[in-house]
């Protein structure tokens, strides 16, 4: 069967749609044979100038930013993206509670309290010994000495244990002394 043919009988049907125009300059099937335009011309078509533009990029060292300097958060069109705002300080609170207290060892090394297998009830973490702010730092200083001298994480609970509850009977001693004076 030649194209004529087929073309003649789908003219013929009625229910045959065309799904191009024929006048239209922009269909699919371009027959006509017009002269490319320079400036419709795709990167696909001219490689070589596609070449020259990257190695550009790459020899230009504005092209990348340096060491050490902050980059600039620009968006893919090219506008500078907004800067996130500044915390506030509820969310700076939320985020010191979360985080928990901290021990600080005899070395300056901060150990988080969870770490050690405490943690206390303060406004900063939930344990049910003690509170944060019942601790000096001197208090701290002798745990953590405790800690690293015992060297296993279940003496070390039972020595802060043992620790805490013997420094709240020596402060209800103190005060029930000041009473009595």
């Amino acid at each position: 069967m030649d194209e004529t043919s087929f073309l003649d009988d789908t003219a013929k049907d009625p229910d045959f749609v065309p799904n191009y125009k024929e006048d239209s300059d922009d269909s699919v099937f371009d027959t006509n044979d017009s002269p490319v335009d320079e400036n419709k011309i795709t990167d696909e078509r001219r490689p070589e100038e596609n070449k020259e533009m990257r190695t550009e990029d790459s020899r230009d060292p504005s092209a990348f930013p340096v060491e050490g300097e902050p980059r600039e958060s620009v968006s893919e069109s090219g506008t500078p993206r907004k800067r996130k705002r500044p915390k506030t300080e509820r969310e700076i609170r939320k985020e010191r509670r979360n985080k928990g207290c901290e021990y600080t060892t005899e070395s300056g090394k901060k150990m988080p309290k969870k770490s050690v297998g405490v943690r206390c009830k303060s406004s900063r973490c939930r344990d049910r010994e003690f509170y944060c702010h019942e601790l000096t730092e001197q208090d701290r200083i002798e745990i953590n000495v405790g800690f690293f001298r015992s060297g296993q994480l279940s003496d070390q609970r039972n020595f802060l244990a043992s620790y805490v509850t013997v420094k709240k009977q020596q402060r209800k001693k103190k005060a029930v002394e000041r009473t009595k004076q």
